[in-house]
């Protein structure tokens, strides 16, 4: 089988999904990436290929050079911009792994979502949209003493999040939301303290798989950022847990989705709240891996990673097996660029790969590309480095370890991942 995957150049995902299908794939099965990156290079032919440019992906798949057999999705543009459905209209007889452009209103529309889960009666933050900042500043002041956040309806890398701890504070952030898209909608919901959680699961537009969670890490300096470092497996995350999310939170929204027509295929990311009385609540949903939450979950796999993208293309999920690793930990400290989350510096050599992952680390690369010098940064996110150990405590042990044989002008980590 060839295989195609569509990634973002700066995203240490990419090259986790490249490696997991490399490591799946027989001799004679054949895998390209675009546009790829020095890292995916070692798993994948890297093609020059814009995974926005519908009609440029589908020439590549139609080229007979390449015979592509299934083409998965990465991150969440290709499929806001409708990728899926493309491919399913001019190219049917290819297996798409990845929901199509209604599919993924889960996540490029937090409205849309919040709309979905009330319906499937999924638990979920008490939520009110606003369309200008005035009126979200009128309703924080009519609530005096509580927290609100304040949320961009559309995509926003992962920094449409904002605390509104006073009325002119969430103005502030609607007036940011809305200078982002004029014409979406400012999400303002009740803030919830607990213990965050990423899940994800494999579905195929019926069933979903078993689940997998972890822990990401968000703030560098106080700002957000798209990830900074995870972890997995949480010891809070029970089989108990991992049924009750899956029986009351997955199962309905995908049996929803099936509902209205818009039948869900890919991963399935909820990004969960648990509260101090264990009450589960749904902050987000996302309609992909998590960056760098699938750097430490793809590892953690268990089965043949090829066969079960295609089950899931073709409507088949339970008739694979697959399973997650539940004994040991895994930890990802990403290496941040000089001037990351403002304003990253690119062009910075990086050295030292091959010695972080001698120690027995995976150094999955992001916003980096090889040059006649060697590998230099091209945005703010350009490793992570993943270590997998028994305890908690030895893989951050091996992973800094790793973080500080690489060396990089003014990288960047923070060090709580796994605390």
């Amino acid at each position: 089988m060839n295989v195609l995957v569509l990634g973002s150049g700066g995203a240490g995902r990419q090259d986790a999904i490249c490696w997991a299908l490399h490591k799946s794939m027989g001799v004679d099965d054949r895998l390209y990436v675009a546009p790829g990156n020095p890292g995916t290079a070692r798993w994948a032919t890297n093609l020059e290929v814009n995974p926005l440019d519908n009609v440029a992906v589908l020439k590549l798949v139609r080229d007979r050079d390449y015979e592509i057999n299934l083409v998965v999705v990465g991150p969440e543009a290709p499929l806001e911009n409708g990728v899926v459905d493309y491919l399913n209209e001019h190219a049917p007889d290819v297996l798409v792994f990845g929901p199509t452009q209604a599919a993924a209103r889960l996540e490029t529309s937090k409205r849309e979502a919040i709309e979905i889960m009330a319906i499937a009666k999924v638990p979920h933050p008490a939520s009110e949209f606003f369309e200008n900042p005035e009126a979200v500043k009128t309703y924080v002041a009519a609530h005096p003493g509580k927290t609100f956040v304040i949320k961009a309806d559309y995509l926003a890398q992962g920094k449409g999040v904002h605390i509104g701890e006073t009325p002119d504070k969430a103005k502030e952030a609607a007036e940011h939301i809305k200078k982002g898209n004029l014409q979406r909608s400012i999400v303002v919901q009740e803030f919830l303290t607990g213990i965050e959680v990423s899940v994800f699961g494999f579905v195929d537009r019926r069933n979903v798989s078993r689940l997998i969670a972890a822990c990401d890490y968000k703030k560098l300096h106080g700002k957000n950022t798209g990830g900074m470092g995870a972890y997995a497996r949480a010891s809070f995350w029970t089989r108990r847990l991992e049924a009750y999310v899956r029986q009351y939170i997955m199962l309905p929204i995908v049996r929803e989705m099936e509902g209205r027509g818009t039948p869900y295929c890919g991963v399935l990311y909820a990004g969960l709240m648990i509260l101090p009385d264990g009450t589960v609540k749904v902050l987000e949903f996302n309609c992909r891996l998590g960056d760098p939450e699938a750097q430490v979950i793809l590892p953690r796999f268990r089965g043949n990673f090829l066969r079960t993208l295609v089950s899931c293309a073709n409507g088949d999920l339970l008739t694979v097996p697959m399973s997650w690793k539940r004994r040991g930990v895994t930890v990802g400290v990403v290496i941040a660029s000089e001037g990351y989350p403002d304003a990253p510096k690119i062009d910075r050599l990086i050295d030292g790969i091959e010695e972080a992952e001698k120690l027995g680390c995976i150094v999955f690369h992001g916003a980096t590309e090889r040059t006649n010098a060697g590998i230099v940064t091209t945005g703010g996110r350009p490793l992570t480095v993943v270590a997998d150990a028994l305890t908690v405590e030895q893989a951050r042990e091996l992973a800094y370890k790793a973080c500080s044989k690489i060396q990089l002008k003014g990288k960047q980590t923070i060090d709580s991942v796994g605390l």
